[in-house]
């Protein structure tokens, strides 16, 4: 009788430890929002790919300037620039909002707190003459929240929370004239006056693809990874960013 209570205690005292390991390894099922502190910082390496295929690696540092319940002011710093820092506002989960056609558009929201695994959201906008004969330039991005996964990155291996995003980018054309011949004529003077015959023509419209992955860390407070690609109108890779985390600093912990 004591041999088998013996054997059942035993087995009662795995299943224990096998549930609390279960319990520490397995990641919490919302994502919730990181709670910024002023002098939080990141250091990132960045791989920009070009439509020729030329890659240019730079290295910057982030930090937290300001921080309250609605946004956060970061600063930008190259680390090879003697430059001061550039700053910007951004929202409490790092969105970015811009000036767009006169209105406060959100165009950047790799986050939608609290996440968890199957949660959507979208990014759309529509920006009028952003340059010289592009009538109007739209994004249209759809997020998923993937789950989680293992991701290495100079700062180490992490659990990291997966977003994925697919879309599009559209420009469509102002008209421009166009020359389809021309007349002579003479004016009252007696001068003669060349006088051509001019026919607006506008260009098809283009459209092109998006897209996006990002591993966030909850401990790391933001993402430790992320992969921004951008397709031309035959499918072609026209321009890639990877940002990857090289260090960090969380209130005073150096990482």
């Amino acid at each position: 009788m004591y041999k088998r209570l013996a054997v059942s205690f035993g087995a009662l005292v795995i299943c224990l430890i096998a549930s609390l390991s279960a319990a520490v390894e397995t990641p919490a099922e919302l994502v919730n929002k990181p709670a910024f502190k002023v002098n939080d910082s990141w250091t990132f390496r960045i791989s920009d790919r070009a439509l020729n295929g030329e890659t240019k690696e730079r290295h910057v540092i982030l930090s937290i300037v300001r921080s309250s319940s609605d946004s956060i002011l970061q600063s930008a710093k190259p680390t090879d620039s003697s430059m001061p820092p550039t700053e910007k506002l951004l929202g409490a989960d790092l969105s970015l909002v811009s000036s767009i056609n006169g209105e406060e558009v959100v165009v950047h929201k790799p986050f939608d707190f609290p996440m968890q695994v199957g949660k959507t959201w979208k990014v759309d906008y529509q920006q009028e003459n952003p340059v010289k004969g592009v009538k109007t330039h739209s994004v249209d991005l759809q997020y998923t929240c993937v789950g989680w996964e293992e991701v290495s990155v100079p700062a180490g291996k992490f659990q990291a929370f997966k977003i994925e995003a697919e879309g599009t980018w559209r420009n469509s054309f102002n008209p421009t004239p166009q020359s389809v011949g021309s007349v002579s004529q003479v004016d009252s003077s007696g001068a003669v006056v060349v006088v051509k015959n001019q026919k607006p023509t506008v260009a098809a419209p283009i459209v092109g693809r998006l897209f996006r992955t990002y591993w966030f860390v909850p401990e790391v407070k933001r993402e430790v990874k992320s992969v921004e690609e951008q397709f031309t109108t035959t499918g072609s890779l026209s321009g890639k960013s990877t940002w990857e985390l090289e260090s960090y600093q969380m209130a005073g912990r150096n990482k």
